[in-house]
């Protein structure tokens, strides 16, 4: 059983999620503050290691909902954070990701992939889209590239890494690492189906792989590699 916190400005749509979410056997809303409730103590007061998921609401006001994030995150042994009601904007996503949540569910989304998120977040998945993971490797390897223009010669270098290949080429392959079809590739990313078939050649020749399959390897290494920095 996943037991879920809430944290939202509206009572009524608490009320509602709670209502929806009854009817799923592995999850339950076990405790939920609302905006009114006056969330400065309440969190204070709250153990959130009793939870082992919690939803805080893009909308909550007078920035609260960061506020909250931070304050979840801050607690010993923190349960995961998915934010509901995200606005379809990849830097303002990606900001709240960097800032501590694990997913997001955005405001124009409906319960069927609110309990998907759920699900995916509490089995340990960043739930985020392709665009908002582009972006956020993207933001990765700048930082690498900055530590190894800090560093110097100290930093040691691997045959290749995300800041060696092109903005587009890092979109690429992480979606082949999520196993994702030329064809899809091509309509997550908006592309020719032709253009992605020239970036996975160009991938497999800088990664010196034969297949698809070694190129997802060498891209979860990199994830590795750089989530360890």
């Amino acid at each position: 059983m996943i037991r879920l916190y809430i944290i939202h400005r509206d009572i009524e749509h608490i009320n509602a999620m709670a209502s929806v979410l009854a009817g799923e056997t592995d999850l339950v809303v076990a405790s939920a503050t609302a905006a009114s409730d006056g969330l400065s103590d309440l969190l204070a007061s709250t153990e959130f290691t009793a939870y082992d998921l919690v939803l805080v609401d893009f909308g909550l006001p007078d920035g609260w909902g960061l506020r909250a994030i931070h304050h979840v995150a801050s607690s010993p042994d923190a349960p995961p954070i998915l934010v509901t009601g995200m606005l379809r904007d990849i830097e303002t996503a990606l900001y709240w990701i960097e800032e501590g949540a694990e997913g997001y569910v955005c405001d124009d989304e409906g319960w069927a992939e609110l309990v998907k998120t759920i699900r995916a977040v509490h089995a340990g998945e960043f739930a985020l889209g392709p665009e908002i993971t582009a972006a956020l490797m993207t933001r990765i390897a700048e930082l690498q590239q900055l530590c190894h223009h800090l560093e110097g010669d100290a930093a040691v270098r691997p045959a290749i890494h995300f800041a060696d290949l092109t903005p587009r080429e890092r979109e690429v392959l992480l979606l082949i690492a999520q196993e994702q079809t030329n064809q899809q590739i091509a309509e997550a990313l908006v592309i020719e189906l032709g253009t992605v078939k020239n970036h996975v050649h160009n991938l497999l020749r800088k990664l010196d792989v034969g297949n698809r399959q070694q190129a997802a390897q060498v891209a979860q290494q990199m994830i590795g590699e750089l989530s360890e920095e």
